[in-house]
């Protein structure tokens, strides 16, 4: 397994490639200026008036558009993910589902691909994600519990036609409790939000 720490490799020799998806981006993924009350960021619910397909309602969340960097095969961890996160495997299960949650390197689509309830979202068991990140079916499920509890992730359990119709967790990223924790946690560093999340 290769793990990768704000965007350098530190286990295994595959290179990071270099990619230019957030400017390939639709103009109208660009952002629309609108600022949320509660996050200071473009609200989801303004975002949502100008977007067709739960993917792009992603795309669109400032925060996402902000961290949109080429993610490597191996568990990626951005800086953000351990700017809100401090316990090994909740970063492990963050970075792999923010993997699901970014583009493909074959196109400019989500490499999650299930959409309902106007989210779009990622199947995988807790037994998927544990063989990625290497760890127990009973660390993820806790991992995934503090996470839920945080606000981070949201799952729902659901028929998956990729593990033959049966009922497995589907995860999504909360992009707005997550970019109001970063920044929070940047603003009590006195730092400001900017590259160092990448």
């Amino acid at each position: 397994m290769s793990v990768h720490l704000n965007g350098k490799a530190v286990a295994g020799d595959h290179k990071p490639k270099q990619h230019g998806h957030t400017a390939e981006l639709p103009e109208m993924l660009s952002g629309s200026g609108m600022q949320s009350e509660a996050t200071g960021h473009a609200g989801t619910s303004d975002v949502a008036e100008h977007v067709s397909s739960p993917a792009e309602k992603v795309m669109c969340h400032p925060f996402w558009q902000q961290t949109n960097v080429p993610t490597q095969q191996g568990v990626f961890l951005p800086q953000w993910v351990m700017t809100v996160v401090t316990e090994g495997t909740e970063m492990l299960v963050l970075g792999q589902l923010n993997f699901w949650f970014r583009l493909s390197d074959k196109s400019l689509r989500l490499r999650a691909s299930v959409s309902f309830n106007g989210h779009v979202w990622v199947a995988k068991s807790y037994a998927e994600l544990g063989e990625v990140v290497i760890r127990s079916e009973r660390q993820i499920q806790t991992a995934v519990k503090n996470l839920k509890e945080k606000g981070f992730v949201v799952v729902q359990p659901r028929r998956s036609k990729f593990h033959g119709e049966c009922v497995v967790s589907h995860f999504r990223l909360n992009w707005d409790v997550i970019g109001c924790a970063v920044e929070n946690a940047v603003t009590k560093k006195g730092d400001t939000l900017g590259e160092e999340l990448l």
